[in-house]
């Protein structure tokens, strides 16, 4: 069980790294005015989210699988909550930094979106 989570928890935090990187990309191609990178890495950004949602639904998933007390714990350690081993330490550790990664993510695609789209922005409404 907690291999399970460490492993889908990695794979977020690389995926996640990568909508960083390419989300600092795009808002220096912003800065340059450079429309043609904007275009190109507004699209590069599409694949690591959709295996960010498939990275869920396969946690969502897996989780069901677990009795309800692996499930309770599962749920804690993905919150960040420190577990009783080091195994599940490990695991809410990744957690916490995949939250503050993903934290991150949301401020600067906060601005990016508002720079792209002005009075339209996602996040105006």
């Amino acid at each position: 069980m907690l291999l399970d989570l460490q492993v889908l928890e990695r794979k977020k935090y690389n995926y996640l790294n990568d909508v960083m990187d390419i989300s600092q990309q795009l808002a220096a191609a912003m800065d340059r005015n450079d429309q043609v990178s904007v275009r190109m890495l507004v699209a590069m950004r599409h694949d690591p989210l959709l295996q960010l949602e498939e990275i869920k639904h396969n946690l969502n998933r897996r989780l069901q699988e677990f009795s309800p007390a692996d499930q309770e714990l599962a749920r804690q350690l993905l919150q960040g909550e420190g577990g009783a081993s080091p195994r599940e330490q490990a695991v809410a550790d990744q957690a916490g930094t995949n939250r503050r990664l993903l934290e991150r993510i949301i401020e600067l695609d906060h601005r990016l979106n508002r720079r792209l789209t002005g009075d339209k922005s996602y996040y105006s409404k």
